[in-house]
């Protein structure tokens, strides 16, 4: 092979590598484009980012009252700076309000807790259940009563969700909007938010239901299906 023809054969082959470099780079970025339209819409969205839960917060309020130097009751004007406060707060069921000094070496003074007791009688008066502040040990008493008002807020998720389609999903994915209502219907209606944080604490058992119950079962004297219809809706057999 001359040194001509070796020159154009290499050219040639050089030439026939970019090509094929160029081709196999545009059927790859076409690859890519057809998958990415063909991409199931779990890709860029999951159940597991809006999840239907409701959010329950603590919230704090708290108020001073000041007292005179000598003085073991509330006066007129410390009087209406307490009903001002619970007007901004808007006193709700299942709230908890606690009254103290905040000192614990106010656990003995006749001063405080004569104090303590008329912020609470007033507290009272006006129908709140109060109950005792915990006090720090650490903490020096300037003559004052603390008010702690706190509660929970309940927030609702974001509904509606319709993030995800409801008209495309082949891979039948739950809805983005799934448990909206369930969990906005709970928010509205529960009384104490508390109540979603913790359940309450089962009271005393009714006895006389109770034995009366056993006695009822022990005497063999349960009622079926068929009476327990005809005594609610007050008819007889039918013939």
């Amino acid at each position: 092979m001359t040194h001509r023809r070796k020159r154009l054969f290499l050219r040639h082959r050089r030439n026939g590598h970019s090509y094929r470099r160029r081709i196999g780079f545009l059927l790859g970025i076409g690859a890519v484009a057809a998958l990415a339209s063909c991409s199931p819409e779990t890709s860029y969205w999951s159940p597991a980012e809006s999840s239907k839960q409701p959010r329950v917060d603590w919230v704090r309020f708290d108020h001073t009252v000041a007292f005179d130097t000598r003085a073991r009751g509330l006066n007129d004007a410390e009087r209406e700076r307490l009903d001002e406060f619970f007007e901004r707060i808007e006193p709700r069921y299942g709230d908890q309000v606690l009254v103290g000094t905040g000192a614990g070496a106010t656990a003995n003074d006749e001063v405080a807790i004569q104090r303590v007791a008329a912020v609470a009688e007033y507290l009272r008066s006006n129908g709140l259940k109060v109950g005792l502040l915990p006090s720090v040990a650490q903490a020096r008493w300037d003559g004052s009563v603390r008010l702690m008002v706190g509660r929970y807020v309940v927030t609702p998720p974001r509904c509606p969700d319709w993030t995800k389609s409801a008209s495309y999903d082949p891979l039948n994915v739950v809805s983005s909007n799934f448990g909206c209502a369930t969990a906005t219907n709970l928010d509205l209606m529960v009384a104490d938010p508390g109540d979603l944080v913790r359940g309450r604490p089962a009271g005393p058992a009714d006895g006389a239901a109770a034995a009366r119950a056993i006695k009822t079962y022990r005497e063999g004297n349960v009622p079926t299906p068929s009476s327990t219809i005809q005594s609610i809706g007050g008819g007889g057999s039918s013939k």
